[in-house]
């Protein structure tokens, strides 16, 4: 059988020695542009990620974006993992948190500034009014409102606590 990355017949596409590396567009910070790839190298792309190869370019490059994006996502838990907010990258303290219940952690200050109503994460809306499964988590571990971090927030920045 013939590879499809370097024509040879002494191997698959799958053992193929050649630019292996090329596996570090994935993890770039800038999304890539896989429409504008070779057949050639989005093939070598999709055999690096477990893809089927033997599908349409379009459905390839579709399943690489899918799975860029599988990947970021992936890195961006990872620093929530590694107790670091994911908005402004600095380590997170045991009284400047909140964790939403789709379990991302952030400081609280980050996340009432960002103006937004949902996680900055995987979007999940953080309701302004008490639901019975509520978005956040306040340092006794119980659900708050969005209203009510903003009082927290402000507490905190002022250094008065309850």
């Amino acid at each position: 059988m013939k590879c499809y990355y370097c024509n040879s017949y002494n191997h698959k596409i799958k053992k193929c020695p050649y630019d292996n590396e090329i596996i570090k567009i994935m993890y770039s910070t800038e999304v890539p542009n896989f429409d504008k790839l070779t057949h050639r190298v989005i093939k070598k792309l999709a055999v690096l990620n477990n893809i089927n190869i033997y599908q349409s370019k379009y459905k390839i490059i579709n399943k690489l974006y899918q799975k860029y994006n599988h990947i970021i996502t992936k890195q961006s838990l990872n620093n929530c993992l590694n107790n670091k907010c994911p908005i402004c990258f600095e380590s997170i303290d045991n009284y400047n948190s909140c964790t939403t219940s789709c379990n991302h952690t952030f400081h609280l200050s980050c996340l009432l500034q960002s103006k937004q109503n949902n996680c900055p994460i995987c979007r999940k809306i953080i309701p302004h009014k008490q639901h019975s499964n509520n978005d956040c988590l306040y340092r006794d571990h119980r659900r708050a409102t969005r209203d009510e971090l903003f009082q927290e927030w402000f507490l905190l920045r002022f250094n008065q606590w309850l």
